[in-house]
């Protein structure tokens, strides 16, 4: 029964996963019960790398999230991001234990990936401090904004459903308000069909 669980929590948790990088992941379910999730990471350089992930039989509550294998990074510079990206996965995964980690492990993939752009250079280092020091307060703005309203709980066949609802202005802001809600409880964390849709509105049409 456990491993029935653990086969939906993950299944569950990669559904968010496609709905919050639906341009960069991809993901499939293998015969023996676990899963891949392949991250493609943005283009830099002319460079194309990806990440291929694995959620193994048993994965969240008995085995972590694996990295199997990565492609691409073929520069210097580019290696040294990859480094930084498979160190930054491995800690969400050491620290996440027991719990779905694969959501924040793209997280984290994406932004070793991207701040690990530009090259080292001592003459950049304020600016590149600065820089950080920017993108840090952006995203503390950006999950101070996140006000989740929940809606009345609803129950049927042993089943509970809530609907929660924030507003957002970008898709930044969608990614961090997903963070939230998925880190204010682990009922949330634990449920088995979580579902999530963003809408953004521009002055002349409505993007579904």
């Amino acid at each position: 029964m456990e491993d029935y669980d653990d086969h939906e929590r993950a299944s569950a948790e990669l559904e968010m996963v496609l709905a919050a990088f639906p341009d960069e992941a991809t993901a499939e379910s293998l015969s023996n019960r676990s899963f891949s999730l392949t991250l493609k990471l943005p283009t830099k350089r002319n460079t194309e790398a990806t990440i291929c992930m694995r959620l193994p039989p048993g994965y969240p509550s008995k085995t972590p999230l694996l990295v199997e294998t990565w492609f691409g990074a073929d520069a210097v510079s580019d290696r040294a991001s990859m480094e930084r990206v498979l160190r930054d996965i491995r800690t969400v995964s050491d620290n996440s234990r027991g719990m779905e980690c694969a959501l924040d492990a793209c997280a984290a993939a994406l932004r070793a990936w991207e701040d690990g752009g530009a090259e080292e250079d001592p003459e950049d280092g304020a600016s590149s401090t600065t820089a950080e020091r920017q993108d840090a307060v952006a995203n503390a703005e950006a999950l101070e904004r996140c006000e989740w309203r929940s809606g009345p709980k609803h129950s049927e066949k042993k089943s509970t459903f809530q609907a929660h609802i924030a507003r957002v202005s970008s898709e930044a802001e969608f990614k961090a308000a997903l963070e939230v809600v998925l880190g204010s409880s682990t009922k949330i964390q634990r449920a088995s069909h979580n579902m999530v849709r963003g809408d953004f509105l521009t002055p002349t049409c409505s993007i579904f």
